[in-house]
């Protein structure tokens, strides 16, 4: 409840004081964008079983303030499992339902519900009116693909122009009346791909009309044995070098190519990321660890989210573990962290666990388009700081180097995403003297520089 502010002369009368924040701390899925957070509180469980139902409400995180939509504002709809936020206008939101289908929010408000009533979408074999609709990923032309678990057509798309269409992905959905299917994502070609219990990872690709399944029986996928032919595949993430990272209840793997599946003659390869431990043996990262959710940041790096180790940061391509954030080491109130999301302008991470949300400052910013908002801060740096210093408004694979004012040369290196972090030392040995200093900055092309100043007050 937080705290109570009485009035000095009664004991009666009393108001509550306490910080502005989401609906509840069980959190199921967040979305984020440069200016939003959306949380969904769910849920269903590992099975996608979603009962017994809940009715939870949403919570949105402003520039301003937290906006809280109670679930009788939304229809009393069950089991709100994700958002997705329309590219084009911030206010208008996408939620699905893994009982009641799917919710139009714009401004805040509900617009539209669709469900088998008034829609192409379909009810479970057993329940017209069980519409488990499990998550949602806009296209670049700004259509909406969703899931439609346990149906003839799992997979849906609701058209740019308001029109709904069944798409055909009989290809990959082989078995779609006994297949439960929820988390769903979009590579940079708009090929889609799905996550489903046990049958793999359908997908379909909007350009040929091809669908196709990534299961253990495809040559090259090696997936974590279970006690299924398939693992369920618990996340998806398409990173900034166009590969599949696939999250499951037994560990995870990643796809070089994922395209590579509509072509009968492309080498198919579904991998798992090998490290050295402490005493130099290989292993396998992430080795039987459930997989909750994977986010990458501007550089390229993952977070990956587990049941019940907390979160790992690694490196882009896996092979070195950054970060791990658990109970003992940091804020997290459970190592049972179910979902995470990045501002991409500001490096934002935000952890979703079952027992509240959490967000961590990693200064790591997506690449720009431009040099024209470089800037580097603090400036000046002052005598009392021992920080490092952070340079962003990069352009991804640009050069940086900082000179002194005769030209020497004390710090380079080349942006992984759009921002780039300097201690102040010169190539990391003692610190540089006070004085004014250059950064010199020219993108990957050769073509674009821009020239920024920074003060060092010692």
């Amino acid at each position: 409840m937080g705290l109570l502010g009485f009035e000095s002369d009664s004991n009666l009368n009393f108001s509550e004081l306490s910080p502005a924040g989401p609906l509840l701390n069980r959190i199921f899925s967040l979305e984020a964008t440069s200016t939003d957070l959306w949380v969904t509180f769910g849920e269903y469980d590992q099975f996608l079983n979603p009962f017994p139902l809940d009715r939870r409400g949403l919570s949105r995180l402003t520039l301003e303030n937290w906006i809280n939509i109670n679930v009788d504002e939304l229809n009393n709809a069950a089991e709100l499992s994700d958002v997705s936020i329309d590219p084009n206008n911030p206010e208008r939101v996408f939620v699905s339902s893994f009982f009641d289908g799917l919710l139009e929010i714009e401004n805040n408000e509900l617009i539209q519900q669709y469900d088998s009533s008034n829609s192409l979408i379909e009810g479970v074999p057993s329940n017209v009116n069980d519409n488990r609709i499990g998550a949602s990923v806009f296209d670049s032309q700004g259509n909406l693909y969703f899931t439609n678990s346990l149906s003839e057509n799992q997979l849906k798309r609701l058209n740019a122009n308001g029109s709904f269409e069944n798409v055909e992905a009989s290809d990959g959905f082989l078995n779609p009346t006994e297949t439960s299917s929820a988390k769903i994502i979009a590579d940079n070609n708009d090929n889609i791909y799905v996550a489903t219990t046990r049958e793999g990872i359908p997908a379909y690709n909007p350009n040929t009309g091809e669908s196709a399944l990534i299961s253990s029986n495809v040559q090259g996928v090696d997936f974590p044995d279970t006690f299924n032919e398939n693992p369920n595949i618990t996340a998806l993430e398409i990173d900034l070098n166009s590969r599949l990272w696939i999250g499951t209840q037994a560990g995870l793997r990643v796809m070089s190519n994922p395209a590579a599946i509509f072509d009968e003659n492309a080498n198919v390869n579904v991998f798992p990321i090998i490290i050295e431990d402490v005493d130099g043996l290989p292993q396998e990262l992430l080795f039987e660890q459930f997989i909750t959710d994977i986010a990458t940041d501007g550089a390229n790096n993952k977070w990956i989210a587990t049941a019940d180790s907390g979160v790992f940061q690694v490196s882009p391509n896996g092979r070195e573990i950054l970060n791990i954030f658990n109970v003992n080491n940091s804020p997290l109130p459970t190592n049972s962290v179910r979902t995470i999301a990045i501002n991409p302008t500001t490096g934002e991470v935000f952890l979703g666990t079952t027992a509240g949300l959490l967000s961590y400052s990693s200064r790591i910013t997506s690449g720009n388009d431009t040099l024209e908002n470089l800037r580097a801060f603090p400036n000046p740096v002052r005598p009392n700081y021992n920080g490092l210093v952070t340079i962003d408004g990069l352009i991804d694979g640009a050069n940086v180097k900082i000179t002194d004012v005769t030209g020497n040369l004390v710090f380079e290196e080349f942006a992984s995403g759009g921002t780039l972090l300097w201690d102040t030392r010169a190539f990391g040995k003692h610190k540089v003297a006070s004085g004014v200093y250059f950064i010199v900055v020219t993108g990957e092309d050769q073509i674009e520089t821009k020239v920024g100043k920074i003060m060092i007050i010692r």
